[in-house]
C-alpha cells in the first residue's frame, strides 16, 4: 500500500524496519509538493490543524537562510502544541467536511473494524472510532453513508441502523465518537455494494472479504449446521489481528487462503438451509424447526400493492403508529385484513430476521 501510495505521489520513500513498513518524505521539495496537495484537499480530521502547524513551520525554515536562535524558538514553540503535545484540542467549528467515496475508504483502510461476535448468532458488526474532538465529522459520514443507494426496507432515519454515540473515557484515555452499523439488511444492501464498488490498497480488505462472506453464510442458514460454523468460526480465526503470524508468544494456525474460500463456495453454492414461509416463518432445515428468536421480529405496514409503506421493530410499536390497540394489531395480523389509516388501507405483516 505504501509503495502504491510512493509511485502514485512520486514523492517520498519506503523502508522497512523489522516488521514495520514506513513512508517518508525529507526532502523540501518534495514536502512543498505535499504541503501543496494538503493545501488544495483540505483533511477532514483534526489532523488539519497539526498540517497547518507542519506547513507554517516549514514556511519559516525555508523563508530565511540565516537559522537564527529566535528562528529555531519559533519552529520550537510550534513544535511544542502538535500532536499529543496539543493543548487546544478544540477544532473550529466545520461544515465542509469533503466526505467522497475514496475519502471514506481510505479512513476505514486506516480506521474501521469489520467484527463477528463468536456467539451462537455470530453478529456482524461495522464501525469507525475516533476521538470525541471528531464528532463534527462523525455526524457527516454518518449521513454520508445514510445516504449510499441500495434497497432498504426500513427507516434509515431509525437511530439503530447507522448508531453514533459517545464512548466513555477509560482510565486517562479521551472520551471517544462511535459509528457502528449491525443491520443486517443495511450491511447486505447498502454498505456492502458500496465497498464492493471501490478499489481497495490495503490488508483490511482481507477482514472486509471475510465479514462478506460469513453475512452471505448467515443468509443461507449455514450458522445452524455445524459445519458451518466450524467454518465461521475458523474464518473468525484469521481475521483483524489473528491475521498476523504472531500472537504473545504464541504462532496462530494460518490456514490456506485458498482452499478457505472454497469451503466458503462450497457452502454458499448448497442449497439453502432456511425456507421462507408465506406468513413470514423461517424453518430451519438442519434443525427441523421454526426458528423463533423474537427479538428479531420485524413488522411492516403494507399498502395494497405490497410495497413497504413502514416498518417497526414491534407490533406494540406499529399499533401505536396505527392508533389501535395491540390486540386489534394482532387480529388484523392473523387474519390478513386491512387497517384504515387516512383512508388509505394498509396490511400488517411480520418479517422474521435470522441475521
Amino acid at each position: 500500500m505504501l509503495e502504491y501510495i510512493r509511485q502514485n505521489l512520486q514523492i517520498g520513500k519506503v523502508t522497512t524496519r523489522g516488521k514495520a513498513a514506513y513512508f517518508t518524505i525529507t526532502n523540501q521539495k518534495e514536502i512543498k509538493t505535499l504541503i501543496e496537495i494538503f493545501s488544495s484537499n483540505p483533511l477532514n480530521t483534526a489532523k488539519q490543524l497539526n498540517f497547518l502547524d507542519f506547513k507554517e513551520a516549514f514556511e519559516l525554515y525555508t523563508s530565511t537562510k540565516e537559522k537564527s536562535p529566535s528562528l529555531i524558538k519559533a519552529i520550537n514553540s510550534i513544535k511544542g502544541n502538535m500532536n499529543s503535545s496539543r493543548l487546544d484540542d478544540n477544532i473550529p467549528e466545520r461544515r465542509d467536511f469533503n466526505i467522497t467515496p475514496y475519502w471514506l475508504l481510505g479512513f476505514v483502510e486506516g480506521d474501521g473494524s469489520f467484527s463477528i461476535t463468536r456467539s451462537q448468532n455470530f453478529i456482524l458488526s461495522f464501525s469507525l472510532i475516533q476521538t470525541f474532538k471528531e464528532i463534527a465529522l462523525f455526524e457527516a459520514i454518518k449521513n454520508f453513508i445514510l445516504n449510499l443507494p441500495g434497497k432498504f426496507t426500513g427507516r434509515r432515519s431509525d437511530s439503530n441502523v447507522v448508531s453514533l454515540y459517545k464512548g466513555k473515557a477509560v482510565n486517562n484515555s479521551k472520551s471517544t465518537v462511535n459509528i457502528k452499523i449491525t443491520n443486517a439488511e443495511f450491511l447486505k444492501n447498502v454498505l456492502i455494494p458500496f465497498f464492493d464498488s471501490l478499489v481497495w490498497h490495503s490488508k483490511k480488505e482481507l477482514d472486509y472479504q471475510d465479514f462478506k462472506s460469513v453475512l452471505n453464510l448467515k443468509l443461507k442458514g449455514q450458522h445452524f449446521t455445524e459445519e458451518g460454523v466450524n467454518l465461521i468460526n475458523t474464518i473468525i480465526n484469521q481475521m483483524n489481528n489473528n491475521r498476523l503470524s504472531t500472537i504473545g508468544e504464541e504462532k496462530t494456525e494460518v490456514v490456506s487462503r485458498e482452499l478457505l474460500q472454497k469451503e466458503i463456495d462450497r457452502l454458499l453454492s448448497a442449497p439453502s438451509n432456511l425456507e421462507i414461509e408465506e406468513d413470514g416463518r423461517i424453518f430451519i432445515k438442519s434443525l427441523n424447526k421454526y426458528y423463533s428468536d423474537r427479538s428479531n421480529i420485524q413488522v411492516d405496514l403494507l399498502d395494497e400493492k405490497g410495497s413497504i409503506f413502514e416498518t417497526f421493530n414491534s407490533l406494540v410499536d406499529c399499533s401505536k403508529y396505527l392508533n389501535i390497540s395491540p390486540q386489534t394489531a394482532g387480529r388484523k395480523l392473523r387474519a390478513g385484513s386491512p387497517v384504515l389509516l387516512n383512508n388509505q388501507s394498509l396490511y400488517i405483516k411480520k418479517k422474521y430476521a435470522w441475521i
